[in-house]
């Protein structure tokens, strides 16, 4: 696959420095972070958490469940706010989500019938 992204300009810049970056060569070394950290993103993104510890309580964290599915972004963050607001009780992520969902169902297209019952429901009325 590198040779086919190698093409790109600056790719193997950028996938050299992410390289060194990720197995703490002299990139990483030259950003003031401490040691665990650099462990942690050894281990991958999983064994980080920022913010709340409320996804790693789950069996399967959201983004790891979005990623399998292959959702996309609006779907992703439905997803993500309802496994939020279960184990928050926050009323404002359910929102969240529903504000994704409003956003998915305007830009999703209407199928073909469904547009012609529309037509008719705006002819009729």
């Amino acid at each position: 696959m590198l040779t086919l992204l190698d093409s790109l300009p600056g790719f193997r810049w950028l996938y050299t420095r992410y390289r060194r970056f990720i197995t703490g060569g002299v990139f990483l070394k030259t950003q003031e972070c401490p040691v665990d950290q650099i462990e942690r993103y050894k281990r991958g993104a999983n064994a980080m958490q920022v913010g709340g510890k409320y996804y790693k309580q789950l069996p399967i964290e959201p983004w790891d469940y979005i990623a399998a599915n292959g959702l996309g972004f609006f779907e992703g963050n439905i997803i993500k706010y309802i496994t939020r607001a279960a184990k928050t009780k926050n009323r404002e992520d359910l929102l969240k989500a529903q504000h994704y969902l409003a956003k998915l169902l305007e830009i999703s297209p209407i199928a073909d019938d469904q547009r012609q019952i529309a037509e008719i429901a705006r002819s009729i009325s």
